[in-house]
């Protein structure tokens, strides 16, 4: 909301926030600048409609938090916190802590919709803003602003370019919110003003909302990593994650689905990822014919549940020439990128654009060109140090398992992959027929899966906190007994 004015219930509000968040005493010469132009909580669902900020509504939960914050409040939204409003705030948290910020910077995107909607997505505003932000539409297409999601990463963005290095951890609340969305000079004061009830709403969700999900081979969006695969006949096979009724845990006992009619042979490459940002992971294929082909997951929709059954996108090309992909979400928006290695070794990172390009298409070329990876035997995507953002974990030509954490907030450019971060050097994992990564046991850090040389499925749980010097991967967690050794394709 850059140009217009900002609206107070009381002229006795005080001016000055402390670098904590606090409010210092105004003086009682002069009562701050009244506007008419805020959204009050009463006007919401009267003047603007409220869109959804979560898929499916509020959650119960959401109203046992608004009426638990209600009595702390102390400002605009103290009584009119409720189960919607608290949805939407919950939408900004997961946004700022898929992004790997703190809660310092929640509270910041808190105190900022505060002020400018009274946390709600509304289709209009003042002028032509909209969204939780009431962005213009400088900031972007309708769809973006009104996408809880794309509109707080936008913010968080120009953030990052009012404070680089991080210097917004060390600014007044209030006035960060007011560098970033630039009101009438007279009505910067508003954000601070909200910063103390900002932090404690950004708090109280902090600890609510849990980890940000790694969403790469969520099949069934329940926060398991699953698995799909196609055999040498061709079909197309999936194994949901039955960690919480398995014996022992075991993620993977037994085949959840098949595709009996389904002709896979022509593809070369599968990796499963969210690339609709729906929360259920899609599946991406690269064919022999040079075509690539995003199958949209249809779980809801499809009969009986089966989630790939039609493409939802396919690009013509020469992706024939790829010799390894993977499909995460490395750019942190919670939209799943393409990583591929060319013949000659390039490594190329496709940023998935669905918000942006034509016909809300995910791909549309290539973001970032890296590197020479021509002696990589296999590749995956996953968040493996649980920051919101895809790594690569990968095994070299000499078989050992190595790491590219992804450097998006601190690399020049936001260049994702700039250096190696871990290696397990001595490793041998040169045998290992098909390699796929996921979070398998729910606790936002990224696993590896792997068809071992005699057919049986490996799976490799992530130890970054326990393991020496952080390493990732060190031992297997489960060795699972069965022939895969007639599987073709791994996602």
């Amino acid at each position: 909301m850059p140009t217009h004015a900002l609206k107070i219930l009381t002229a006795t509000i005080t001016t000055a926030c402390a670098l904590s968040g606090g409010l210092a005493p105004a003086s009682a010469a002069a009562a701050p600048p009244l506007d008419p132009h805020e959204v009050q909580p009463w006007r919401v669902g009267v003047q603007w409609t409220a869109l959804p900020c979560q898929k499916g509504g509020p959650s119960a939960q959401d109203g046992t938090l608004a009426a638990t914050l209600n009595p702390q409040l102390t400002d605009k939204m103290r009584g009119h916190l409720n189960a919607y409003n608290t949805s939407c705030a919950r939408a900004v948290i997961d946004a700022v802590k898929g992004r790997g910020f703190n809660q310092r910077a929640g509270a910041i995107a808190i105190a900022t919709v505060i002020v400018e909607s009274s946390i709600s997505n509304l289709d209009g505003g003042d002028a032509d803003s909209v969204g939780l932000y009431q962005q213009r539409t400088s900031w972007g297409s309708f769809a973006q602003r009104t996408d809880p999601l794309t509109a707080t990463n936008m913010f968080l963005d120009r953030m990052q370019r009012f404070y680089p290095g991080g210097s917004w951890n060390t600014a007044p609340i209030g006035d960060v919110a007011a560098n970033v969305q630039q009101p009438a000079a007279q009505y910067r004061y508003r954000y601070g003003v909200e910063a103390d009830d900002a932090v404690k709403i950004a708090n109280t969700l902090w600890g609510a909302t849990g980890p940000a999900p790694d969403r790469v081979n969520q099949v069934n969006d329940d926060g398991y990593a699953d698995l799909v695969g196609v055999d040498t006949g061709g079909k197309l096979f999936g194994y949901n994650n039955g960690s919480l009724v398995n014996p022992g845990g075991q993620p993977y006992s037994a085949e959840t689905w098949r595709l009996q009619e389904s002709d896979w042979k022509g593809a070369e490459h599968l990796s499963a990822g969210d690339v609709s940002g729906d929360g259920y992971a899609d599946l991406v294929a690269a064919n022999n014919d040079g075509s690539l082909v995003v199958y949209g997951n249809g779980s809801l929709v499809n009969p009986p549940g089966q989630p790939y059954l039609t493409p939802t996108w396919t690009y013509r090309g020469s992706w024939q020439q790829a010799r390894l992909l993977a499909v995460g979400d490395v750019t942190g928006d919670r939209y799943a990128d393409i990583v591929s290695v060319d013949a000659d070794g390039t490594l190329y990172v496709y940023a998935n654009g669905k918000n942006v390009n034509p016909d809300s298409t995910p791909f549309a070329g290539v973001t970032w060109k890296l590197g020479d990876w021509g002696g990589v035997r296999q590749l995956a995507l996953t968040d493996v140090n649980r920051d919101g953002y895809a790594d690569i974990v990968a095994v070299d030509g000499n078989g050992e398992l190595f790491g590219y954490n992804n450097g998006t907030l601190v690399n020049d450019g936001r260049v994702p992959f700039a250096s190696e971060t871990w290696r397990i050097g001595g490793s041998d994992w040169s045998q290992v027929r098909h390699f796929t990564a996921g979070d398998v046991n729910r606790d936002g850090y990224g696993d590896l899966i792997a068809v071992e040389v005699d057919g049986s499925l490996s799976v490799y749980s992530n130890g970054s906190l326990v393991n020496p010097e952080g390493r990732p991967f060190k031992d297997r967690t489960w060795n699972i007994e069965g022939d895969w050794s007639a599987v073709r394709l791994l996602a």
